[in-house]
């Protein structure tokens, strides 16, 4: 398993740069593993306690994976990120040089419900641009 080389390299990476859909396969895939771990070293403290600790730094980003995803999404314009800033009270736009610690560390968690409604809106208007372009093409 990577995970500690995933994590530090996650959140150590510019938010701009990150690819959203890879973690979330990448920490699907470390959910399973840490599973498969602490079943298999039940009776064996020492290994037990290390696969315990990783799934406790896993168990830290999980929840917030979702959001790192329709935060990356492409269609996030700066209409969409004003929206966002209004609605979680904080400059929240990636600059450069922003890494995920950085937004991580902003919590905007307790705004979730909204921030997923407002990228929803930006993915689906991404998609309406995308499609009216390839019908120009045409």
């Amino acid at each position: 398993n990577n995970w500690p080389h995933w994590r530090n390299e996650w959140k150590e990476a510019e938010f701009k740069e990150l690819d959203a859909k890879s973690m979330e396969q990448q920490l699907t895939k470390a959910i399973s593993n840490m599973a498969r771990c602490q079943k298999l070293f039940r009776e064996t403290p020492e290994p037990l306690s290390v696969a315990q600790q990783v799934k406790g730094q896993i168990d830290e980003l999980a929840p917030r994976i979702s959001m790192i995803v329709v935060l990356r999404n492409l269609g996030l314009k700066d209409r969409h990120w004003k929206q966002l800033e209004e609605v979680c009270k904080q400059n929240i736009k990636p600059m450069k040089g922003t890494t995920l610690n950085d937004l991580l560390n902003l919590d905007i968690q307790d705004h979730k419900d909204v921030v997923m409604k407002i990228c929803d809106i930006a993915a689906k208007e991404y998609a309406f641009e995308e499609a009216l372009i390839e019908i120009k093409k045409q």
